[in-house]
């Protein structure tokens, strides 16, 4: 019985272990592909671009700019397994905070695909001369200032990183001082987010945005290399009584 017990327990560790390098991984990768998603291709046309322009752009860089839209999918997408997974690991999916971070992430990569798919769609319109969808999606998707509501939509979103922070706090899946700067990041972004819509905040909105990606990465990281699994009291109690059923 005791080697049968020892033997659930160290296959519990190990999976628990390959779950949590699997979900850092995500986090890494995901913030990987979404700052090269907004690093290329470089010099976009200016904010008043004429349709002649727009439509030069979008048949030099189509390649680049569809490979650019499948990066900021598939980014957004690794992002919010992360920060499920570490709902996940906090034994959090029933808690309040874990629900509404759940909502969050929901949220965040269907405005993701809806930016992504103006991408395709302005490229497509560019290559056949589609004037009318060129414009209207380049207006929807270009510059905080003078246009694009779906980059407004992220910001006015309920920000993920501010439940989140909730969760940590609330177990031990990672240390507090991530809860805190998560929780301190979400409430600046959500701030930002209803100034964005009266004022221009194109650069706070981007540094911010910056440190939230920085907070991703030391995140994944830590939950990768920590030596010891912490769990939270939650996932004690069931692994102490799946071990002693």
């Amino acid at each position: 019985m005791q080697l049968a017990t020892c033997s659930s327990e160290r296959k519990w560790t190990v999976s628990n272990k390959l779950f949590r390098i699997l979900i850092a991984l995500c986090g890494v990768f995901g913030v990987a592909a979404l700052v090269t998603h907004f690093s290329f291709p470089a010099q976009p046309p200016p904010d008043d671009a004429n349709l002649a322009q727009l439509a030069e752009y979008a048949s030099r860089y189509q390649n680049a700019l569809m490979a650019s839209a499948w990066l900021q999918a598939m980014g957004s997408l690794l992002f919010v397994v992360f920060t499920l997974g570490i709902v996940h690991l906090a034994n959090a999916t029933t808690r309040f905070s874990g629900l509404i971070t759940i909502v969050a992430a929901t949220l965040i990569q269907a405005i993701s695909l809806l930016d992504t798919g103006f991408i395709i769609a302005c490229v497509k319109a560019g290559v056949s001369h589609h004037a009318a969808m060129m414009t209207v999606g380049y207006d929807l998707i270009n510059n905080l200032g003078t246009g694009d509501a779906v980059g407004h939509l992220f910001l006015i979103t309920p920000p993920l990183l501010l439940p989140l922070g909730f969760v940590i706090l609330g177990s031990s899946v990672l240390p507090r001082l991530f809860g805190y700067l998560a929780i301190l990041l979400g409430s600046v972004i959500g701030i930002l987010g209803i100034a964005s819509l009266y004022f221009g905040a194109d650069a706070v909105v981007t540094v911010v945005m910056l440190l939230q990606e920085f907070w991703a990465v030391a995140a994944a990281i830590t939950l990768m290399v920590q030596t010891r699994t912490p769990v939270s009291t939650g996932s004690r109690v069931e692994l102490y009584e799946s071990l002693t059923v």
